[in-house]
């Protein structure tokens, strides 16, 4: 079965009319979402099967958002287990003397015992830097009037909840007794107030009720609530765009550049891929990349390569970055434009024209009669460019879907918001058709909430623990500094709610983060043994969990990254509401993370993502993921690039660009929402082992553009009808490079092709010399009947694989497998009891 929204889906990845969305002024929300295509039978049967998975890995959590995210109310004989309440913990109180903090009921002239204890959490901290004690905080909402700050001094130091009590940290600003008056401009039927805020209120960079927890949404066109992400109607067309105009050509940017490939000259050298320029290293500074902090990046780079590469290159070799400076909008199909009295400090949401992430900019100036925007501060929340329509440089630029927000007259309906900042006047139309705003409001105002920071690698903060408390209201940074960590695509914002910095043994366990507005945690340079354990983070603006390293050039073994952390049992749902180039864990320049028994689900994009093979040794296990790119349109549930090398110790213990084996195992992967690939080993991803996982809807293995040495054996896969997909795809190898593949069990269930029906793999070559490894794996179609393509040459029969090839060696073919067979399959892979 396919649904309404599903068809929509689909049109959209065939089409490339990504989310174009329309000029409505109407949002409409619908809990539709795409069912896959393999019949309803075999797919509530998985899907139940997914939701036993998560009860196995996560037993004390309650799993009702999972049930729903999985659509378990359609299928039938499946209940709703209700689990315990997740958090937070109730466990006993340390023996130790303790401070307590009441935000309600205390004092900071108090002398912080449980019975008088101290207001505010600060007061506490200092407290302790003279007799350093656990910090308990009670229930309530604890606003921060600036961020915690914990240095060398604080090591050791523990902040936790009462038992049994919700204890909040707020970002925000609480609002209380104000005096709204009616907005004398607004027009019949709308209920809009206006009340003057306090002159040290400055900025309203987010607003939410208190209690309720919800984000209200900032005026903004067309109309649309952030957190419903499938609501139609939630963008204005590209075709709206009839122009996004170009910034003038720049200084070409300094190169950075070794050729690590030649032996006689470097030690250590690189000569593995079969992409050339993944055995060189190339950086590029200033220019161009000026829009970046740092202002440097491999895009900048002479020796940038990869896919669509060759737009970017053009940032190198003509000095052309193709992020634009301003719009010509079409003015009669957005006649509204002209209504606005001041749109300087609008911001202007857009798609790059293949989704793969948004930029954000803003308004300085707008000419009504030549219907142009035109842009201020920012383009640089992406790591990449935008394409042209062609491979000619004066080509204008495809932008995608794209919205405005902070407007005061596109406040028209209710839960929107404005903030003049001149007059400190706050405008909002409340949840209701008449009367004034009855809601206590938070406006954000901290970005960072708690920041845990050494002095150097050799003083770092040690041994601090924050467990069983809530992170909310902390503002977003769409808009402030991002850079190109490294050779992925992404671009990044070095901040987070929690930011450690420069720590070693730091705990982030049993603690709740809702509805922050930027990273919910961070961690920055060196970093060792962080435990992220037993947290939800929900309403997430941008990812939950993000770790950037430092290198000198090519060159980590100076150890300025983070390392050895461990990510386990985590519930991550309805993250990137703002920033659509997010996950539950993105990491660059970062190696050796442990990452075990999550739950992710409800996001944009990749759900972990690897932004650099640096130093590898990284673990994904005993997880579920699905419902991964709902709105991008390529990558997989999770994701990995490699085209920038470096040099680190880990994998020998002296320096080498050989990267210690990243695992993958016994994961429960849905790739669904067009995600294809479970895990899409992107441009140049090598040393990866992926074995015993359960993908389905999605490709085997995927790797193209220079990958290497990596495997994959003993995973079962399902594909599915509309996707196309297939069991191994591979590039080229250099000799003694090439990938190994073995005992897996792909299903074909089906194709948008009949040509692609019995088409089970795609090998860049096939030749008895071949460096690929293929062998005992097993393929069904629906016919029962298999072919392979090499080289392009399409239709090669398992029989001629084997005997002129000698590869696929013990394969064998065989018709569809039942339901039944599949599930009890998965359940032995997944080890399932």
């Amino acid at each position: 079965m396919i649904s309404k929204m599903a068809t929509v889906l689909l049109a959209w990845l065939i089409t490339g009319e990504a989310n174009q969305g329309t000029t409505s002024k109407k949002a409409v929300w619908t809990s539709e979402q795409p069912r896959l295509s393999g019949g309803d039978d075999r797919d509530c049967a998985v899907y139940k099967l997914a939701y036993e998975y998560a009860q196995q890995i996560q037993p004390d959590r309650n799993l009702e958002a999972v049930y729903d995210a999985l659509e378990l109310g359609k299928c039938p004989n499946v209940k709703k287990v209700k689990g315990i309440k997740s958090w937070p913990p109730c466990d006993q109180l340390p023996k130790d003397s303790m401070y307590f903090v009441d935000p309600v009921h205390g004092s900071d002239s108090n002398n912080g015992s449980e019975s008088s204890p101290f207001q505010t959490i600060n007061h506490a901290l200092k407290a302790s830097h003279r007799q350093k004690r656990p910090i308990v905080l009670r229930d309530g909402v604890h606003f921060l009037t600036e961020t915690l700050r914990l240095g060398v001094e604080d090591s050791g130091q523990v902040i936790r909840n009462y038992p049994g009590e919700e204890a909040w940290i707020s970002g925000g600003t609480q609002l209380e007794n104000l005096q709204w008056e009616r907005y004398e401009e607004a027009a019949d039927g709308q209920n809009i107030w206006k009340v003057q805020l306090n002159s040290t209120i400055t900025e309203v960079l987010g607003l939410f009720t208190q209690e309720p927890h919800r984000r209200l949404t900032r005026a903004r066109y067309p109309n649309a609530d952030a957190e419903l992400w499938n609501s139609p109607g939630r963008y204005i067309s590209n075709k709206a765009a009839l122009e996004w105009h170009k910034p003038p050509k720049m200084e070409l940017p300094k190169q950075i550049f070794y050729n690590i490939s030649d032996c006689d000259q470097y030690t250590p050298c690189k000569d593995d891929s079969n992409m050339e320029q993944y055995n060189l290293y190339g950086n590029g500074i200033g220019g161009p990349c000026d829009l970046w902090t740092p202002n440097e990046s491999f895009w900048c780079s002479k020796n940038a390569a990869g896919g669509w590469a060759f737009m970017d290159n053009r940032m190198a070799t003509d000095g052309q970055r193709q992020l634009p400076i301003g719009v010509t909008y079409n003015k009669t199909e957005l006649e509204n434009f002209a209504k606005w009295k001041n749109p300087k400090g609008a911001i202007v949401h857009a798609w790059m024209d293949q989704t793969w992430f948004t930029n954000m900019w803003e308004v300085v100036g707008q000419d009504v009669g030549a219907g142009v925007l035109t842009f201020g501060r920012g383009g640089f929340q992406g790591g990449r460019n935008w394409h042209t329509n062609d491979d000619d440089p004066a080509a204008p630029l495809m932008g995608g879907s794209w919205f405005v927000e902070n407007v005061l007259e596109e406040l028209d309906q209710k839960n929107e918001w404005y903030f003049d900042a001149e007059k400190h006047m706050l405008y909002l139309w409340p949840n209701k058709t008449s009367g004034p705003p009855s809601e206590t409001l938070v406006a954000t105002r901290l970005k960072t909430l708690i920041e845990i920071v050494g002095d150097s690698q050799d003083s770092p903060v040690k041994g601090v623990s924050i467990q069983g408390v809530g992170f909310r209201d902390a503002a977003y940074t769409y808009m402030d500094d991002w850079g190109v960590p490294s050779g992925g695509d992404w671009s990044l914002h070095r901040g987070g709610a929690v930011f450690l910095e420069r720590t070693e043994e730091v705990s982030v366990s049993n603690c709740s983060f809702q509805r922050v507005d930027g990273n919910a945690l961070f961690l920055s340079m060196y970093n060792r043994h962080t435990s992220i354990d037993n947290n939800e983070f929900a309403w997430i603006g941008d990812s939950a969990m993000a770790a950037w390293g430092n290198t000198h050039e090519n060159d980590g073994t100076g150890g300025d990254q983070p390392r050895e952390t461990s990510i386990t049992r985590n519930f991550v749902h309805e993250i990137g509401i703002y920033e659509k180039q997010s996950s539950f864990w993105f990491q660059a320049k970062t190696c050796q993370t442990f990452i075990d028994k999550n739950i992710a689900f409800n996001g944009p994009r990749a759900m972990i993502n690897f932004n650099d093979g640096f130093g590898g040794g990284n673990n994904v296990s005993h997880s579920l993921i699905f419902n991964t790119c709902r709105e991008s349109g390529d990558h997989g549930p999770i994701n990995s690039w490699d085209r920038q090398p470096f040099i680190t110790k880990v994998k020998y213990g002296y320096p080498s660009y050989d990267a210690a084996i990243t695992s993958t195992f016994e994961n429960f992967i849905i790739a669904n929402y067009g995600g294809s690939q479970s895990f899409d080993n992107d441009d140049g991803s090598s040393w990866y082992s992926s074995f015993k996982n359960f993908f389905y809807s999605a490709d085997g293995f995927k790797m193209d553009y220079g990958g290497h040495d990596s495997n994959f054996h003993d995973n079962l896969i399902v594909t599915l009808p509309y996707d196309g997909q297939n069991c191994i795809n591979t590039w080229p190898f250099k000799k003694g490079h090439g990938d190994q593949f073995w005992e897996n069990h792909c299903i074909i269930a089906g194709a948008r092709r009949p040509d692609q029906l019995d088409q089970v793999s795609e090998y860049a070559e096939c030749s008895a010399n071949d460096p690929v490894v293929t062998k005992n794996n097993h393929y069904y179609t629906i016919s029962g009947k298999i072919n392979f393509s090499c080289g392009g040459v399409k239709g090669i029969s398992l029989e001629t694989m084997q005997q002129k090839y000698g590869m696929e060696v013990g394969s064998t073919a065989a018709v569809v497998p039942s339901t039944d067979w599949i599930i009890k399959k998965a359940r032995e892979i997944l080890n399932m009891y």
